[in-house]
């Protein structure tokens, strides 16, 4: 047992499975390895999950990543492939407007990665804002894809997600590189395989 997910991150080995007890987790973290993290609800659809009121999900019941702390980073970072990420909330009240934009709930911003095999699913990925002083431009994207040439996102999954509430300078989901532009070397072919199936996408600041 591990007091935080990124502890057990960190010790584990390629392949292994994370199972996550219901609970908050005030951080961040950075998955750098093939692993299959699993929350307290995994395996149940989140298309149609009702959101409380002031954002009070249940910790009892559910495993949520929410930080206090205003950081320049993502709230779950995937530098890796072959990654499984199911049955979470990722949220973030405290997002704030920096000069780098890698403000995601979940962010795929390693260009260099092979990224294939990614699952992001049964997850509610929502608030990104700054429930105090939003404007328009405090916190970006739900999930976030910058890898440009040379990395690729072929068998990348996209599921039974509620993604919500991105009011800053972000979307419900934003993928960058062509997918099929022989104008832009290096991404043809990028997302080969890959889809978007059945989320539930709303209330975003940008379309």
């Amino acid at each position: 047992n591990f007091t935080t997910i990124q502890k057990a991150i960190n010790v584990a080995w390629p392949g292994d499975t994370i199972k996550v007890f219901p609970g908050r987790y005030d951080e961040r973290i950075v998955i750098n390895k093939s692993l299959t993290l699993m929350g307290a609800t995994k395996g149940i659809s989140k298309k149609d999950y009702v959101i409380p009121a002031g954002y009070t999900y249940d910790e009892t019941k559910e495993s949520i990543i929410l930080p206090t702390v205003n950081q320049n980073d993502e709230v779950v970072e995937i530098t890796f492939g072959s990654v499984i990420f199911d049955g979470f909330i990722v949220a973030n009240t405290v997002a704030e407007s920096y000069s780098s934009s890698l403000t995601h709930l979940i962010g795929l911003s390693n260009q260099s990665a092979d990224y294939s095999d990614v699952t992001i699913q049964n997850n509610v990925l929502g608030p990104n804002t700054n429930d105090g002083t939003q404007n328009g431009n405090k916190g970006r994207a739900g999930i976030a894809v910058y890898g440009q040439s040379p990395s690729k996102m072929h068998n990348f999954t996209i599921s039974q997600n509620k993604i919500f509430n991105a009011e800053g300078d972000g979307c419900g989901i934003l993928l960058l590189g062509a997918l099929n532009s022989s104008t832009t070397a290096g991404t043809v072919g990028k997302y080969q395989n890959s889809k978007i199936d059945n989320n539930t996408i709303t209330g975003n600041h940008r379309s």
